[in-house]
């Protein structure tokens, strides 16, 4: 592979790495803000008549589905990432032309 084409793969790569880590930035956001309202929630649910079990039910499984998401979303970054790492150690273990 020539030193443009490197560079070419390796700009593409850190581009997929920053959207990756914005998403999965932004799905743990999502998630510890879910887990907040569903403590608030749970705990209305406790002093109010106005809060149903089911209201509470379907909190906790908005917060697992989101969960799920961002576990996704961390996995993609942290593989994308090792992806960069092992190119760019190949980059420089190649010997130049």
């Amino acid at each position: 592979m020539s030193h443009a084409a490197d560079a070419g793969r390796l700009a593409e790569m850190k581009t997929k790495l920053t959207e990756a880590q914005m998403k999965a930035k932004s799905a743990v956001q999502l998630t510890n803000s879910l887990k907040t309202d569903l403590a608030k929630l749970q705990e209305e649910h406790k002093t109010q008549a106005g809060v149903s079990q089911a209201d509470v039910d379907d909190a906790k499984a908005e917060v697992t589905r989101w969960e799920e998401y961002t576990t996704d979303a961390v996995e993609e970054f942290q593989q994308l990432r090792q992806d960069k790492e092992d190119f760019e150690r190949e980059m420089n273990e190649r010997p130049l032309k």
